[in-house]
Order: C-alpha cells, then sequence, then structure tokens
C-alpha cells in the first residue's frame, strides 16, 4: 500500500486533480510498483526500490496526454530529473519552459518551481 504521506504529495504535486492508485507488487519483493491513473487519461507509474549503494529510489514514470501536465510545485529538497523515452515535453524550471525529445534530459534543482506539460499531438513519456 501506498504510505499516507504519499498520497497527499501526490495530491499537491497533481493540484487537486483526481487518482486512483492501484498496486502492482513487485516479485518476491517488499517494495513494489504503484500505478496511479489521473483525470484526463494521464498515468503514472511509481516504482520504489534499493539501489547498488543501499539507498531508497523512487523512480516515476510518466505519460501525459496531449493538453495535459501538472501545474507548478517545488520540492524544497529534492533535485529532480526528466528522461524524457518517448514523444515531445515541456519542462518549467523557475520561469523558463524547456521543450525535450527522446534521450533529452531537464534537471530541476532542489527548490526550484517547474512544472510539465505536453503541447504536442502525441502522448509523452518520460521518467524523473
Amino acid at each position: 500500500m501506498i504510505p499516507e504521506p504519499a498520497i497527499a504529495w501526490l495530491g499537491r504535486v497533481l493540484g487537486g486533480r483526481a487518482f486512483e492508485v492501484e498496486a502492482e507488487p513487485l516479485g518476491g519483493s517488499s517494495h513494489s510498483n504503484h500505478r496511479v491513473h489521473l483525470e484526463g487519461g494521464d498515468e503514472l507509474l511509481l516504482r520504489r526500490f534499493t539501489d547498488e549503494d543501499g539507498g531508497e529510489v523512487l523512480e516515476v514514470s510518466v505519460w501525459i496526454n496531449p493538453g495535459g501536465g501538472v501545474p507548478p510545485h517545488v520540492h524544497p529538497s529534492m533535485e529532480e530529473r526528466f528522461t524524457v523515452k518517448e514523444g515531445r515535453a515541456e519542462f518549467l524550471a523557475g520561469r523558463k519552459w524547456v521543450g525535450a525529445g527522446p534521450g533529452e534530459t531537464v534537471v530541476v534543482h532542489p527548490g526550484t518551481r517547474h512544472a510539465y506539460r505536453n503541447r504536442s499531438n502525441d502522448v509523452a513519456h518520460f521518467i524523473c
């Protein structure tokens, strides 16, 4: 089950958009995936795991439909990296929107107001 603080965080990041969380246990692991279905059809896959150095990692795969995205928000102590896998997405970092396509990464430093959106005609997929 996804922890309550994570549900609250997700609600803030999504700017009040309705969402539904579905657990997807990983075979033989205490960690799990959580698929999040958003109002409007966008989708997130939250994957929590331990890296090779023993640190906890939260990887979020995002699929956003044309016209989708999230409102500006801030993570006070977390750097966020957005690596586009398919399609094109735009990322706000501070006051500047930057477009990115497959293989490109946009980095947002801790405490920086940021958002993402899809202004193209195709679904955009990225990992952060």
